[in-house]
């Protein structure tokens, strides 16, 4: 299972989970406002995790980029899950932290240190469902924020959050009520 360590070492050192309205839209002297929702939304992320500029630092892939201005756009675990229960919480963290490489619900519970069946009966007792379609709305609530900018093609969101370009469409469908285009179009059109 990948996490991001930095983002993991950050998160850990957090007295409390940041709101995106905790961060200003100024993050060096080099960039100085914000002009695009995506590029406000990597400067909330960079800021939320303190993230420092360094010249040497390897730069991000941009699907790394995209994956992280999702995230920092959903909200944040508590407000979104009703549950304190510490397993169910790092496995809601672990999910988030890996929208665009999608991992199994087994590699999950392995992570956790408990069984495929423990770890659902576990969700369904917290959150009243069991991991799989709880993680599969996360990336789907991720990949209506990239939908939604219009900046990039349809097959290239659904397969950086795990899916296929048909079963893509079907799943937003049944989740939004809407199609992935249809969407777009009232989002860039201003109907939403």
């Amino acid at each position: 299972m990948s996490v991001n360590p930095d983002t993991a070492a950050a998160l850990a050192t957090m007295r409390r989970k940041p709101a995106l309205t905790d961060a200003p839209f100024v993050w060096t002297p080099e960039v100085a406002t914000a002009r695009a929702a995506h590029v406000a939304a990597l400067m909330r992320y960079d800021l939320a995790i303190d993230r420092s500029v360094d010249a040497d630092a390897e730069p991000l892939s941009p699907a790394d980029r995209n994956a992280e201005a999702a995230r920092s756009q959903l909200l944040p675990l508590e407000e979104r899950y009703a549950t304190r229960h510490k397993v169910v919480v790092t496995g809601l963290e672990l999910m988030r932290a890996n929208l665009f490489r999608p991992v199994s619900v087994a590699a999950l519970a392995l992570s956790l240190g408990l069984s495929l069946r423990q770890l659902e009966r576990l969700f369904e007792k917290e959150l009243g469902d069991t991991p799989a379609p709880i993680y599969r709305e996360m990336r789907l609530e991720a990949a209506r924020i990239e939908v939604r900018q219009g900046r990039r093609p349809m097959q290239d969101i659904a397969h950086d959050f795990g899916f296929t370009s048909g079963s893509f469409s079907k799943t937003y469908q049944r989740q939004f009520g809407v199609t992935p285009s249809t969407d777009r179009r009232a989002a860039i059109g201003g109907a939403v």
